[in-house]
């Protein structure tokens, strides 16, 4: 079963495991099909979390995320061994007055699209409709602005 989150949210749970154990820590981007950003956050091979963004402009993203329970950890190893660095911030909103800042290097892929393996394809389409679907709601001019 998927349990998909706000980014917000999703990110405040991160936060926590973070706050206790700031080792073992990586991040992985990569763009997908149709050009929204898949960011995977990885710690020590035992937790995995996809991030599905869509750009709403050049400075801002929606977002909603889920744990991933089912994919390989070597290609994730591997993707992290043969990706470009960069450098990534991010913020996150979590009421009026707090946010929680991600940034550091990662990891990006560039010569393969997300998402990276078969099992991961449901979980991909799930993300996909969602973002899709808040997108519409939030920005419904945008949705279609050439007729």
């Amino acid at each position: 079963m998927v349990i998909l989150e706000p980014a917000g949210r999703l990110v405040k749970r991160i936060k926590q495991i973070y706050d206790k154990d700031r080792e073992g820590w990586r991040i992985l981007a990569g763009l997908d099909g149709g050009g929204r950003l898949d960011l995977y956050i990885a710690y020590r091979n035992k937790l995995l979390w996809k991030l599905k963004s869509k750009p709403v402009n050049p400075f801002s993203y929606l977002s909603v995320g889920a744990e991933v329970r089912d994919l390989n950890y070597e290609i994730i190893e591997e993707l992290l061994r043969t990706g470009r660095p960069f450098s990534f911030q991010a913020l996150f909103p979590q009421n009026g007055v707090q946010s929680i800042v991600m940034l550091g290097l990662g990891r990006y892929i560039r010569d393969r699209k997300t998402p990276v393996s078969e099992s991961e394809q449901r979980l991909d389409r799930i993300l996909v409709e969602k973002v899709e679907e808040l997108f519409s709601k939030m920005y419904p001019e945008r949705k279609t602005p050439y007729v």
